[in-house]
């Protein structure tokens, strides 16, 4: 806009310049009109230009102020790397469970916190505990106060998404199956019943054609092999979301290269109930 108005003033003050290049300089009555004529163009370009940067003020206020809140949040995680207070006020609402509860907890990233449990998991006792962007290490920090502590009778870990992703590194493959046997673990000494989630497919259609992806699209499906591997070198139960999803085509499960949508998460609720039903000595299906 500013450009579109600004470019014809400039020709229009060049062209009355070049008129009078080539004549002689003289004070006769044209000379104070040239010179109206010429602080009039100044003053409108000022105008015009102070409207466009009005304008910009008012269409980016909203990213600064997003901005700002990363800022706070990312000061946070130097302080709280695994952001294990992200729960805290939740985490202390929670009651002990009774003798009829079968409580489960989901421990994962932003594939978890999306999940809507409140109803489809029922009669068990769903406990959403994801949190967006999260690696299996943030999750491990987080399995004391996030799990254990609420006394489960089984959790469901789906991690590993965002170990692989391009932009987070991408974590060693070591690493991670490290992280998911120590949790394994853990969960184990506090006598709780562990369901491993395989990572569910990419929409590779909706991912860059550059390249960039490749790696991670291989971590994953080296990941997710290893998981059914030591699933059954282990005894944990695995709820294979990856082999499910592969029913249809992937991209019919997804919202976008990554989270599923409602279809997606009905395939997810089918195969965690059914590995539910094997981990938990219950009954309840």
């Amino acid at each position: 806009m500013l450009r579109a108005t600004c470019v014809p003033l400039l020709c229009a003050l060049a062209g009355l310049i070049d008129s009078t290049k080539d004549q002689e300089v003289n004070l006769d009555c044209h000379q104070p009109m040239r010179i109206w004529v010429f602080l009039a163009i100044n003053a409108l370009l000022v105008v015009v230009a102070f409207a466009a940067l009005s304008r910009a003020v008012l269409k980016y206020r909203s990213v600064w102020r997003a901005t700002s809140q990363e800022a706070d949040r990312l000061r946070g995680k130097l302080i709280d790397y695994a952001e294990t207070g992200f729960y805290q006020a939740a985490n202390a609402r929670v009651a002990m469970p009774d003798s009829k509860t079968v409580r489960v907890v989901f421990l994962g990233d932003s594939i978890t916190q999306r999940w809507n449990l409140s109803d489809s998991l029922l009669p068990y006792e769903a406990i959403n505990r994801g949190v967006e962007w999260q690696t299996t290490s943030e999750m491990l920090v987080r399995l004391r106060p996030d799990v254990i502590d609420l006394k489960p009778a089984g959790v469901v870990i789906l991690g590993g998404s965002n170990d692989f992703a391009p932009e987070r590194g991408p974590v060693t493959l070591q690493t991670t199956q490290n992280n998911i046997r120590s949790m394994v673990e853990l969960a184990g000494q506090h006598g709780i019943a562990v369901i491993i989630g395989t990572v569910p497919p990419i929409c590779r259609e909706r991912m860059p054609a550059d390249g960039s992806t490749d790696l991670s699209i291989q971590l994953r499906e080296r990941f997710n092999d290893w998981l059914r591997q030591y699933c059954r070198s282990q005894g944990c139960q695995l709820a294979d979301f990856d082999m499910a999803m592969r029913e249809r085509p992937v991209c019919d499960y997804l919202l976008d290269s990554v989270h599923p949508n409602d279809a997606g998460y009905a395939v997810m609720v089918r195969v965690t109930r059914n590995a539910l039903g094997r981990a938990l000595p219950s009954g309840i299906h």
